[in-house]
């Protein structure tokens, strides 16, 4: 099995959105690459320019204090706005100051993602990989397609698993 993961979209839970996890990286898949769009602060699918990294519709207090992240369609929200924080474990916050998490702190293959509160350690640290094997400079440019992954042992990625579908 392969030690490199990747941040995917999963499943489809309604509303034409889709639950992030995070899992094996596939460089040839289309459906694991992003794009930072700088004018909007959202990060975009690859596969579907139209889509973006968000807090799931009706998250009110999930888990109590987890929002679940989610892949959905661009509607301008201040809950889609993404900014990037560097260091030594860069991590990725909404708007509401909220980063994007690995649920429990867990490694395990097929992991869902979500926003939690800050706190810097490893599950909410992010590698940005430009090219499937290397890691860029950051910040990287408008439109430059990139995968999310993990800076857990594995460095599992962000990654999208199933057709988006339209609207």
């Amino acid at each position: 099995m392969s030690t490199n993961r990747a941040l995917f979209w999963k499943e489809h839970i309604g509303g034409h959105q889709y639950r992030l996890r995070i899992r094996d990286t596939n460089p040839g898949n289309n459906k694991q690459w992003f794009v930072f769009d700088w004018r909007t602060r959202s990060i975009r699918t690859q596969a579907d320019r139209n889509k973006v990294i968000s807090i799931q519709n009706g998250g009110k207090n999930w888990f109590y204090y987890h929002y679940a992240a989610v892949v959905k369609k661009y509607t301008g929200s201040s809950l889609q706005k993404i900014r990037w924080f560097r260091g030594s474990r860069m991590n990725i916050r909404d708007i509401g100051l909220r980063c994007l998490d690995v649920h429990g702190g867990s490694n395990s293959n097929n992991r869902h993602v979500h926003w939690y509160k800050c706190h810097k350690k490893l599950n909410q640290a992010w590698y940005i990989d430009q090219k499937g094997v290397t890691y860029p400079k950051q910040p990287l440019a408008s439109g430059v397609r990139f995968q999310i992954r993990s800076r857990m042992k594995e460095h599992r990625a962000v990654y999208i698993g199933q057709n988006m579908g339209s609207g």
